[in-house]
């Protein structure tokens, strides 16, 4: 798994999960571009070590141990700056790819920017016990909130950041109808608490991932507009999580049969439910899992 979700309170790990996550919508950004470099150059050598960079640098960013862990007392400015260069950075990256785009392939330039985003996760800086101490201090006078109370939080942004760097190095390489699709679209983007990836084929089908959390107790009634804002030539996939499921929420989801979508109710203790005998259900599960690993 990428970075073991795990329960805790560092508010401070939540903003870093949260700063992980844009910095990977950057990165993937980058990589999709230089995707399509690849596809046009007759000699795209230089561009697959970019490609593969890319790659190693969306996991380096769950590698503690790349991280600086200074003796010396780091300060609140301290740690913002790090953070602050290695978002700084990858945004540059992403928006220099796009710009060559219409501009034309430079890339020296691209590996300069990459540089800069790999020496700002290098330089990164770990948040110790000191740091977490104060800037709960600092907290308790802004008596700030998380978006999902008791801890929560940190494990889903994690999960999210997961997916995103799953989404970032693979796409779906075989559909649950069959057939290796090519010259397709493969987009993602993050909200604050979701996580949305569409896949256009030729002739306009789709075929789309969402996880998101998920407070509503009609499950019944809220799966009914789901299906009804399904387009045409859509295939939905729709993961909802919470910190639990009731009884009678688990047994909707293992009973769920609908030939545009399939439903997976994430449980951050116990896992997943969904309909296992539903062949398309079965097909995009991986999807939602936190391992970086190429799955049909």
């Amino acid at each position: 798994m990428i970075n073991k979700l795990r329960r805790g309170k560092s508010t401070l790990e939540s903003m870093q999960a949260a700063n992980n996550r844009k910095i990977l919508i950057n990165l993937g950004s980058a990589h999709t571009v230089i995707d399509r470099f690849i596809q046009k150059t007759g000699d795209p050598g230089d561009l697959i070590d970019l490609k593969k960079r890319l790659t190693i640098l969306s996991s380096e960013l769950f590698n503690k141990d790349r991280m600086q862990f200074n003796v010396k007392v780091v300060t609140m400015d301290d740690w913002n700056s790090a953070e602050k260069a290695v978002i700084d950075s990858s945004e540059k990256l992403a928006i220099e790819l796009e710009r060559q785009l219409t501009a034309g392939l430079d890339i020296a330039a691209i590996e300069g920017y990459t540089d800069a985003v790999s020496n700002a996760i290098l330089n990164r800086l770990q948040v110790t016990p000191e740091l977490n101490a104060h800037y709960g201090k600092i907290l308790k006078n802004k008596k700030s909130e998380l978006k999902v109370n008791d801890g929560v939080s940190l494990e889903f942004d994690n999960y999210l950041n997961s997916l995103l760097a799953k989404y970032a190095n693979f796409n779906p390489g075989a559909l649950h109808m069959g057939g290796n699709p090519d010259n397709v679209k493969w987009e993602y983007t993050s909200g604050s608490k979701s996580v949305t990836a569409t896949m256009t084929l030729r002739g306009g089908t789709s075929l789309v991932f969402e996880t998101r959390w998920e407070d509503e107790t009609d499950l019944a009634g809220l799966v009914k507009k789901e299906i009804a804002s399904v387009k045409k030539n859509e295939y939905k996939c729709l993961c909802l999580v919470n910190r639990s499921w009731d009884g009678g929420s688990r047994d909707f989801a293992r009973r769920f049969e609908y030939p545009k979508m399939s439903l997976y109710l994430h449980d951050l203790k116990e896992g997943f439910y969904y309909n296992n005998s539903n062949a398309s259900a079965v097909h995009y599960k991986s999807w939602f899992s936190t391992e970086l690993k190429k799955k049909a």
